[in-house]
């Protein structure tokens, strides 16, 4: 059955066909079967194929780069009516506990979080912002303070632990190399808390993958993010 364009009327021909753009913040750069107007030259593709090619460049995104928390909570009780004590009670919580979720020192459950983007009179996602952003520079980030200067001591136990999770990409690994690095990983990270727990800072990369807003933006400022993370 033959199809027409929507843009001229013109005939349609079936085939592969680049595919580029940007829908709904996911970006599309691949190949898909079309059809190409033989009038005006334009190309157009099924919904249902591009809902598949979404699918799979979530599904890349979600398993080669790594989930940054950003913590917007602070800026949104700074702008809303209620002060912290308010919240606090309404909640049935300390006033501390409301300090920590601001600093990224709690994460608090999603009951608490639902509470509190009601009585902020928010959506939910609003009260985080996750990005998502390479390994490298993920591992990069955790190396720094929250002065934004970089402990050394940090530096060469990131290194590997960056090196160990682009091995651990790898769909060509056995299993007893998936053991040993999953064991190397672990031992690398009990190594990083240890040296944090040593030094007397605070780390822009906090529990549970989450920064500061502040923290994030100073970060894109002093290019340690880069891409299309703004």
């Amino acid at each position: 059955m033959d199809k027409y364009c929507s843009k001229c009327g013109g005939k349609l021909v079936q085939g592969l066909y680049s595919i580029r753009g940007t829908l709904n913040d996911s970006t599309i750069d691949d190949k898909a079967i079309g059809y190409k107007c033989q009038s005006c030259g334009s190309v157009q593709f099924e919904d249902s194929i591009i809902h598949k090619i979404l699918l799979k460049n979530k599904s890349n995104i979600v398993s080669e780069f790594i989930p940054v928390m950003i913590n917007n909570i602070g800026q949104i009780i700074e702008e809303s009516e209620l002060s912290r004590g308010e919240i606090a009670k309404a909640l049935g919580v300390t006033e501390q506990r409301i300090s920590n979720i601001i600093n990224n020192d709690n994460i608090p459950l999603v009951l608490t979080a639902l509470q509190l983007a009601y009585l902020l009179d928010v959506q939910y996602e609003e009260l985080y912002t996750i990005k998502y952003i390479s390994p490298e520079q993920y591992y990069n980030l955790c190396t720094y303070n929250t002065d934004f200067n970089q402990v050394k001591e940090l530096v060469p136990v990131y290194n590997k632990l960056y090196d160990n999770k682009i091995l651990s990409n790898s769909n060509k690994l056995t299993k007893e190399k998936q053991k040993e690095l999953k064991a190397e990983k672990k031992a690398l990270t009990e190594k990083a808390t240890e040296i944090k727990e040593s030094l007397d800072y605070d780390y822009i990369i906090r529990k549970g993958n989450s920064m500061l807003k502040s923290n994030w933006q100073k970060a894109i400022e002093l290019g340690l993010i880069t891409g299309d993370n703004e």
